[in-house]
């Protein structure tokens, strides 16, 4: 008699959590405006998978912002457009005060897909270029900030 009392109470309790939980899921979110953002990087933006569907999945999972990485030195291999081959030139345009030639294709598709998932796009830009670094893929050398040419140009591109 006494297991028969306890499976009943056991039924009814988790019969309570049931019906509490659908409520619970139902309220407001806790968190700040914002607060929940992912990093994508490596397979999620390098064409591995598709970045678009990605995007939609975090944004489908509650996340409000996604953080991309970058490459410096991918978008500005080239301190002038005459370093540029001319079969490449199609693909870059002179940005930012220095006029440095920029490659916006790998951020525009980012950026396009993080927007069409109603993302916000925080950038983390990483590895500078050989002409603005002491190494390859290390970071930039006094005075060789990124806000100037690639930063610079992003905002103006992306705002």
């Amino acid at each position: 008699m006494l297991r028969g009392r306890r499976t009943v109470g056991t039924l009814a309790a988790l019969l309570a959590c049931g019906l509490a939980g659908p409520a619970g899921a139902l309220a407001a979110p806790t968190v700040p405006p914002g607060f929940l953002g992912v990093v994508a990087d490596r397979a999620a933006t390098d064409g591995t998978v598709p970045v678009g569907r990605q995007m939609l999945r975090m944004h489908g999972d509650g996340a409000e912002a996604v953080g991309l990485t970058l490459s410096w030195a991918g978008a500005q291999p080239f301190r002038t457009m005459g370093e540029v081959p001319h079969r490449d030139r199609v693909h870059f345009s002179e940005m930012g005060p220095a006029a440095v030639p920029t490659d916006f294709r790998s951020l525009d598709r980012l950026v396009l897909a993080a927007a069409r998932a109603r993302l916000q796009v925080h950038p983390v830009v990483i590895t500078a270029p050989h002409w603005a670094g002491d190494s390859p893929r290390g970071p930039p050398l006094a005075g060789r900030r990124c806000k100037p040419t690639l930063c610079a140009a992003g905002r103006r591109r992306h705002p």
